[in-house]
């Protein structure tokens, strides 16, 4: 039996388009928020600055894409920021590759979680003004959405993906408070300071602060220290407070105390002053080990600031200040979100190596296959 003209006509259209569009469909990665706003936001990389990113994505958060051919991924807009964004352009590299881990255990060293990638994308993307978010606002409108079409389709056989990003705005072109909706898995843990620190680079009688995330088992905690430009930072680590603090007074270093009974001491750099007058400030972070014997962990820092390197006056005679104290309360459950992303800015050209794992937030994200 031979075919209709209008069948022979259908054949010959559908071999003849691109396989792009005569393949493709949606896969949506965030169900739970695919049509809402997210619980919370970030950057992706190129989006204001420079920046090397790998999103991880477990297996079962990919039902249905196993030994099919991945062609793009869609990003959307924060919806919680509900002014006009400012687009632009990025220049920008895609990578894709099979995970060595599942996202729990993601390191913060960008090429030990995939060692063979394939890159899957290398151009300019353009990112769209995104009118003010309202009551009729569509989430994926094209307006409001980043949409990365693949040059090289990406068979994906199953596992832990992991996608690359290496992205740079192109200047004149930089994009403004685009940020992307990022779905959140809290697992708990929590930041407490005590002790008052004795710098006079203190504000409100701290000088050591720690953010309050990363605080999860596999992500990475952060601290930021201030003191005199030109000193030593000391960071101090342990597992337990002193109880009252032990008082310096004696030597040399009134009003001062060591409030952390330290384990470790970490050598510090103090960065610049951003402004004039300022305190320098150095950064600290350091990847939790996706280990559970450190569910509900506590862990102590107390940083001290040492001046004798500089000419005097100093702060005290004994040239030595100390911050208040962190206490570091870790989360008591397991990740559960099966995604992580590696972040890390790139302020010159090479790329860098390691970057800060957080294993409780990740883009919202559609992929096209």
């Amino acid at each position: 039996m031979y075919p209709t003209r209008t069948q022979a006509l259908a054949v010959f259209v559908a071999l003849n388009l691109p396989v792009g569009i005569a393949a493709q469909a949606v896969f949506v990665v965030s169900p739970a928020v695919d049509n809402a706003s997210a619980p919370a936001a970030g950057s992706l990389a190129g989006l204001g600055f420079a920046a090397r990113q790998q999103i991880l994505i477990d297996e079962w958060r990919l039902a249905g894409l196993r030994n099919r051919k991945l062609l793009g991924i869609v990003f959307r807009r924060d919806l919680g920021d509900r002014g006009a964004l400012r687009g632009g352009a990025v220049d920008l590299e895609v990578r894709l590759a099979a995970a060595v881990s599942g996202a729990a255990k993601t390191s913060e060293q960008f090429g030990v979680n995939r060692p063979a990638p394939t890159v899957v994308f290398a151009n300019t993307v353009a990112v769209p003004d995104s009118p003010e978010v309202g009551a009729t606002t569509q989430p994926w409108d094209p307006r409001n959405t980043i949409r990365i079409d693949f040059s090289t389709p990406y068979p994906y056989a199953g596992g832990t993906l992991c996608i690359e990003l290496v992205g740079r705005p192109v200047k004149g072109k930089e994009p403004v408070r685009w940020n992307v909706d990022h779905e959140l898995a809290e697992a708990g843990g929590a930041v407490r300071e005590f002790g008052t620190s004795c710098s006079p680079f203190a504000a409100h009688g701290s000088s050591l602060n720690a953010e309050t995330t990363g605080l999860t088992i596999g992500s990475s905690l952060r601290l930021v220290g201030f003191g005199r430009t030109g000193s030593s930072p000391l960071l101090l680590i342990g597992a337990r407070a002193i109880p009252g603090g032990v008082d310096l007074t004696p030597m040399g270093a009134p009003g001062c105390s060591q409030l952390v009974d330290a384990m470790a001491a970490q050598p510090l750099l103090y960065y610049p002053p951003r402004v004039e007058k300022a305190a320098a400030f150095f950064n600290f972070r350091a990847q939790v080990p996706a280990d559970g014997s450190l569910l509900a962990a506590r862990v102590y820092f107390q940083s001290v600031d040492i001046e004798t390197g500089l000419p005097k006056p100093w702060s005290n005679p004994a040239g030595l200040t100390t911050s208040n104290a962190v206490e570091l309360h870790l989360a008591s459950t397991h990740p559960v979100l099966g995604m992580a992303v590696v972040r890390a800015t790139m302020p010159t050209a090479s790329e860098p190596a390691t970057g800060s794992v957080d294993v409780e937030a990740a883009p919202v994200m559609r992929v096209l296959y």
